[in-house]
């Protein structure tokens, strides 16, 4: 599927890979999305936030080598993971809890204290 189509968690196959082969991504709200929803995930470790949103070996995998064999043996591989319900892994990227972190950062630097 490409874009960023909403409903796309009701057309994926069950037993399907969510594959973000993303050289940059900001997050990658699939990742979670997909997490969440039960389905393992393959994406680019070099695209920043994606790292945030996947964890290695349990939610699915982080490749880091840009070759096609290489990313069909990581899907192959990713299939065979069924990834437990992180309910408090989830919780941490909800809109309430992803506002107390950006105030808590504001906060922070706002007090000209370092990082």
């Amino acid at each position: 599927m490409h874009g960023s189509p909403g409903d796309w968690f009701e057309r994926i196959p069950v037993n399907s890979v969510v594959v973000l082969p993303s050289y940059t991504e900001g997050f990658g709200n699939v990742l979670v999305e997909a997490t969440a929803l039960g389905f393992p995930v393959v994406a680019y470790s070099g695209a920043l936030g994606v790292a945030d949103a996947v964890i290695h070996g349990v939610t699915g995998l982080l490749v880091d080598i840009d070759r096609v064999e290489t990313w069909g043996a990581s899907v192959l591989k990713a299939s065979t993971i069924q990834p437990p319900y992180l309910s408090e892994w989830l919780l941490g990227f909800s809109i309430d809890e992803s506002t107390d972190a950006l105030e808590r950062v504001l906060i922070h630097f706002n007090r000209g204290e370092d990082a």
